[in-house]
């Protein structure tokens, strides 16, 4: 079964905004997907059933947007390839206090500030003085089960999801889950700018050459010129090519490093507390541990330099960048225009229909009360 309609269910704070830069790269229209869920009644019209609904929509060049805090279904699966992300609790937490402490994001709303002020950070940009760490701990304590409500309301038992882009290998698990979706029947455009980007990107990572010449000193003087030149080629450009670029996050600009934040007490609050299950299901290896369960979530080690061989040979991706021809992506979100004008029909037909059944209603009363004999 092919399924070319790609799905992205946005999990916030795990580099949801850096996937959506790379999706609207080859991707120039989006659906909301609250428009077309939940699911269409069955009482509905075959005019207005999900399948038609989904046929409307121009795989090729949209993604439908299964926002934050948007419930997945099962379902989606059938009628789309779902991508989901995912970021180790306690990373987590840390980036969403600190996001919160610099005044930006829905935790910093009143609500969600009442009573709770005194515990944000007063140091920035990286709140690790002692009494931002001290707050830290208190409002952790305080605020317990964010990350685990939230996960569960956008994945419920993770069965809404196809392949996971994992932040803490965002580059290899992003590139397998766009590899997965073409194979699908989904619709990539490789030579797009950002696309492009990760798969060189990529590529440089996993080539032994270039990983050698990584870890030599500066110096150059022992090197052939040709040696030389590739290692300060590299060198430039993963120092420019961090996290920032590829994957569009600034995760490490808001706050120090995850493990400043922690000791053992509030360690074992995330570990052992409601956020258990991530830690089960993807087997991270602890508390602002990076590494986790590559074999269960890859179902292959798509880091491996064979692997990735294989996948960039494929994709002709091992030419020089400067081989390479990158279209210029376009941004027309007027595409998506029929699909929504479809999902709308159907809700205000489903709206006017409730409408003129209380109609009915009414008037029915009104004549029982009125010719029925007393």
């Amino acid at each position: 079964k092919t399924r070319p309609l790609l799905f992205f269910n946005h999990n916030p704070k795990a580099g949801g905004e850096s996937i959506k830069k790379i999706i609207f790269d080859f991707k120039n229209c989006t659906v909301d997907g609250s428009l077309i869920l939940p699911r269409l009644p069955p009482r509905w019209s075959a005019k207005f059933s999900l399948t038609d609904v989904i046929a409307a929509i121009d795989s090729d060049n949209c993604v439908v947007l299964l926002n934050e805090f948007r419930r997945g279904h099962r379902i989606d699966r059938d009628y789309g390839f779902v991508i989901g992300n995912i970021r180790e609790p306690c990373s987590s937490y840390v980036s969403l206090w600190s996001f919160a402490s610099l005044g930006k994001g829905g935790h910093f709303s009143a609500g969600n500030r009442s009573g709770y002020d005194h515990l944000f950070g007063r140091n920035p940009p990286y709140f690790n003085s002692t009494g931002d760490i001290k707050r830290f701990r208190e409002w952790l304590k305080m605020k317990q089960s964010i990350i685990a409500n939230r996960v569960r309301r956008s994945y419920r038992r993770f069965g809404t999801v196809d392949c996971w882009v994992i932040l803490e290998d965002f580059q290899n698990s992003m590139l397998r889950c766009l590899m997965l979706y073409e194979e699908q029947g989904g619709f990539v455009n490789w030579t797009a700018p950002k696309v492009t980007e990760l798969v060189q990107y990529v590529a440089k990572q996993n080539d032994s050459h270039m990983q050698r010449l990584l870890y030599l000193p500066n110096d150059t003087e022992d090197l052939s010129a040709e040696d030389a030149a590739k290692m300060r080629e590299a060198q430039q450009g993963l120092e420019n090519y961090t996290k920032s670029s590829i994957s569009g996050s600034n995760q490490n600009r808001h706050h120090a490093p995850c493990s400043v934040f922690f000791d053992d007490e509030t360690s074992q609050l995330v570990i052992r507390g409601k956020e258990e299950f991530i830690f089960d299901y993807f087997g991270y290896e602890g508390c602002c541990k990076k590494n986790f369960n590559r074999a269960f979530v890859d179902g292959v080690d798509f880091g491996s330099h064979h692997a990735i061989r294989a996948i960039l040979s494929e994709k002709s991706a091992l030419k020089g960048v400067e081989d390479i021809h990158i279209q210029n992506a376009t941004t027309d979100f007027n595409t998506s225009s029929s699909a929504i004008k479809v999902s709308r029909e159907i809700y205000f037909s489903e709206q006017l229909n409730l409408i003129h059944g209380f109609m009915f209603i009414a008037i029915f009363v009104v004549i029982l009360c009125r010719y029925h004999p007393r």
